[in-house]
């Protein structure tokens, strides 16, 4: 794993150091851009109590992103599901909100 030390700017985006997290070895790379990605970790302790996660912590939906507590539905990179990008979260977000709105409905 490496972590993010230094991005440095000179109008735009020229070089990123990172530093190895075994040697603690800097490198710089030269670049015009970057994709800041922040792990598989879901934040989701707050919902171990009710059983609905996976072994990883992902919470388990189905096609309709219901759980099996009443009422709760997920979406979004906390959700178990086989692709984690913005647009499967949009998608997920969407499907909630008119999942949960037809619950309110009756």
């Amino acid at each position: 794993m490496l972590l993010v030390v230094l991005m440095k700017k000179i109008k735009k985006l020229s070089s990123v150091t990172v530093k190895s997290n075994k040697d603690g070895k800097e490198t710089t790379i030269m670049c015009s851009g970057v994709f800041i990605y922040i792990g598989f970790l879901p934040a989701t302790e707050m919902l171990e109590k009710h059983n609905i996660l996976n072994d990883y912590g992902y919470v388990i939906t189905d096609e309709n992103m219901k759980t099996t507590v009443k009422g709760l539905f997920a979406c979004g990179d906390v959700r178990k599901k086989g692709l984690f990008q913005i647009a499967t979260a949009v998608g997920d977000g969407a499907i909630a909100a008119i999942s949960a709105v037809k619950k309110i409905d009756g």
